[in-house]
């Protein structure tokens, strides 16, 4: 078997799959929702695409290493002839190494159409969110069923209790919603919008609504979009309060300059 050829495929089947997995990773919902709903592709979660996307891309360097010590003399001799030629002088280099300095600090910079593009992707991983099925709290996938009854200001021994009427199994006090979901193959986000018309507790909206997980992030025009509010309206109402807001700004310090949460603050900007 020639090695050159070999190392060619190996290279081009993992740009193939990097281009399918970063492609993926750019629409995935963020980790909160992806964890809680349990969300899959394919057959495939989040985390498998985060980590064949790795993967392959060790296996695409290595095979660039490859790539390079097997042709070494003929790039060695390439670098060499270049300056002969006018088309691939040392003009090309610069310029390429010129643009693409250029849209690293245009995209750290945030400008557009870098920005855009960035903007695009945060809208459509916001766009799988629903806030009526969001997670109470961040993380509570790795909660226990006691802990989650601790925070949601339920009765332990009662919500223990209806999780068995509802025909699921807990096979140990340690499990987390995710264990739990895995044994009773549904999601987290089903037992606990289950367990919740269960107990029909009155402190799950209440608990709920504050600590909800991400809010903080959003900026105010998305917040607006996915919150139903106005955004022109909220705007405006934070400037009546002395807080200096635009469509850009994140809620966590919209919200810190007021002395509320973000969950606080988008129940103001609603009214």
């Amino acid at each position: 078997m020639k090695l050159r050829p070999f190392i060619s495929w190996i290279m081009t089947w993992s740009f193939l799959v990097m281009t399918w997995t970063g492609i993926m990773l750019f629409i995935v919902p963020k980790g909160r929702v992806a964890n809680w709903v349990q969300w899959e592709f394919m057959g495939l979660s989040k985390d498998d695409y985060t980590a064949l996307h790795v993967i392959f891309m060790v296996v695409f360097v290595l095979g660039s290493i490859v790539h390079i010590v097997l042709n070494w003399k003929a790039l060695v001799q390439y670098l060499k002839n270049r300056p002969r030629s006018p088309k691939t002088g040392p003009k090309i280099l610069v310029s390429t190494f010129a643009i693409s300095l250029f849209i690293a600090w245009a995209t750290l910079a945030n400008i557009a159409p870098f920005s855009s593009f960035l903007e695009w992707q945060e809208d459509i991983k916001v766009s799988w969110e629903d806030p009526k099925t969001e997670a109470p709290y961040g993380h509570a996938e790795l909660s226990t069923l006691n802990t989650l009854a601790s925070r949601m200001g339920w009765d332990k021994d009662k919500t223990k209790a209806a999780f068995s009427e509802l025909g699921f199994t807990l096979t140990s006090p340690q499990d987390t919603l995710n264990d739990l979901a895995k044994t009773n193959k549904t999601t987290p986000q089903a037992i606990y919008v289950a367990l919740a018309s269960k107990l029909k507790s009155t402190s799950t909206s209440t608990s709920a609504s504050p600590t909800r997980s991400g809010l903080g992030r959003l900026s105010l025009s998305q917040a607006a979009k996915q919150e139903g509010f106005d955004l022109e309206g909220a705007i405006n109402a934070l400037h009546v309060k002395g807080v200096n807001a635009t469509q850009d700004s994140t809620l966590k310090p919209l919200a810190e300059s007021l002395g509320i949460t973000p969950g606080e603050l988008i129940e103001i900007l609603k009214k």
